[in-house]
């Protein structure tokens, strides 16, 4: 069985949340928080400020019945539970990537819960958006870049194509052979937008679409400083991985965790 996430956009405070900043947030393993009559049991975690976990089970005290039925004994029985009382049978979980600046989320439905608890926690503006959908949207919302970061794995796309002449001689650096991956990652203060880094951004989006690229995230600023982020993945991402479920219909949350954690590309022995 699979349970699907979306990748979405986190901005606090109108850029994407360094590990400092969420840290506060996360600081706390267990919390407990009730919004619009449903009431959450949440467990956090802070993985080597790299990942951040959320996890929470959560349902409602209403509407409540005074009779339940016995599907063993097939007849109508006396509700054991009281209307003080609820059953935490619905599940959330979340991931936050700070490398890929990428929040993973196992239902949209429940965003702005996110978003309030977030904002509850860390007394900031917190909001969840979709990732631009096209490059040409990218480019015309920044004047300026922050960050361009492409990774590349070793494989038969890679040996075809172009993409390597950027990377210098990798397998000649160690005498250990060709690399798994490779990453190139630069960063910039308030560089002005021009037409030379429009055209090599297309043609790297271009490595992506032919499997040349693995990965390709660009951040830059628009006119009012604020954080705008291109992620060549993200915008069409649904990550699957695979969870069965428990006896009573429940995921188990570590063996989610750590499945999440090894297909967007980590490793997840901090987690075990």
């Amino acid at each position: 069985m699979s349970l699907e996430f979306s990748a979405l956009h986190l901005v606090i405070e109108e850029e994407s949340p360094s590990a400092e900043r969420l840290t506060p947030a996360f600081a706390e393993a267990e919390d407990k928080y009730s919004s619009n009559d449903t009431h959450y049991l949440i467990s956090k975690e802070n993985l080597n400020d790299e990942y951040f976990w959320l996890y929470a089970r959560y349902g409602k005290s209403k509407p409540y019945s005074s009779i339940v039925y016995n599907t063993t004994a097939q007849k109508e029985e006396d509700n054991p539970r009281n209307i003080d009382q609820i059953e935490p049978d619905k599940q959330l979980f979340a991931l936050y990537c700070i490398n890929y600046r990428t929040l993973y989320l196992s239902s949209t439905n429940k965003k702005s819960w996110v978003e309030e608890y977030l904002r509850a926690q860390l007394k900031q503006d917190v909001a969840i958006k979709d990732f631009l959908k096209s490059v040409e949207d990218f480019i015309q919302q920044i004047k300026s870049v922050e960050k361009v970061k492409l990774v590349a794995k070793s494989n038969l796309f890679t040996a075809q194509g172009d993409i390597m002449k950027i990377f210098p001689s990798p397998n000649d650096l160690y005498g250990l052979g060709m690399p798994e991956d490779f990453t190139l990652e630069a960063n910039f203060v308030n560089a002005n937008l021009t037409d030379a880094f429009i055209k090599y951004l297309k043609k790297m989006v271009g490595w992506k679409k032919n499997c040349e690229a693995d990965s390709l995230l660009c951040i830059g600023r628009d006119d009012k400083n604020f954080e705008t982020v291109f992620n060549a993945d993200s915008f069409i991402q649904k990550v699957s991985v695979e969870a069965a479920k428990d006896e009573q219909g429940l995921y188990e949350p570590t063996v989610v965790k750590q499945a999440l954690i090894r297909k967007i590309g980590g490793s997840d022995e901090e987690s075990s």
